[in-house]
């Protein structure tokens, strides 16, 4: 009997507990990580979206092949186009898809619509307003791109 109290090793309760406190410990570190994650895919995400509709609007200013140039926005992507409407497919659309953990919405732009279509020469544009990049994990992480009148974007 003496040899039985003598003997050392894991019991498959311990092995559990260990596995229990290891899966907590790492379940606490990976939620900041997450969110930080989230924070700058809308980030990287945002400044895609303003550099895109810049480089329609200085390709508008410059009358580049005789034509204006604009950006349409769907929920899941950003459309760089083109011509004063969007259609697809054409060999001068650029898409930026987006991450599947944010989506656009709303899309507030003035007369309606999702497209923003800056003018030659001038670079204005009739569709002024905002379009918001939302984390579909949180609604209170979100982006907002503004597009002014005279056809400057920028993010906040």
């Amino acid at each position: 009997m003496s040899q039985f109290l003598h003997q050392r090793g894991i019991t498959a309760i311990e092995l559990l507990l260990v596995v229990a406190i290891l899966a907590i410990i790492f379940a606490m570190a990976i939620s900041p990580f997450s969110s930080f994650r989230d924070i700058q895919i809308l980030n990287s995400t945002s400044l895609q979206i303003v550099s895109l509709l810049n480089d329609a609007r200085m390709a508008s200013t410059a009358s580049k092949e005789s034509s204006r140039y604009g950006v349409h926005f769907e929920s899941g992507r950003a459309v760089y186009f083109k011509g004063g409407t969007f259609s697809e497919p054409s060999p001068y659309n650029k898409e930026i898809k987006l991450d599947n953990s944010i989506h656009i919405s709303p899309i507030t732009l003035a007369g309606g619509g999702s497209d923003v279509v800056f003018e030659q020469l001038t670079g204005e544009t009739q569709n002024y307003g905002n379009v918001i990049l939302q984390s579909k994990a949180s609604a209170t992480k979100q982006k907002t791109i503004t597009i002014s009148q005279i056809g400057i974007s920028s993010q906040n």
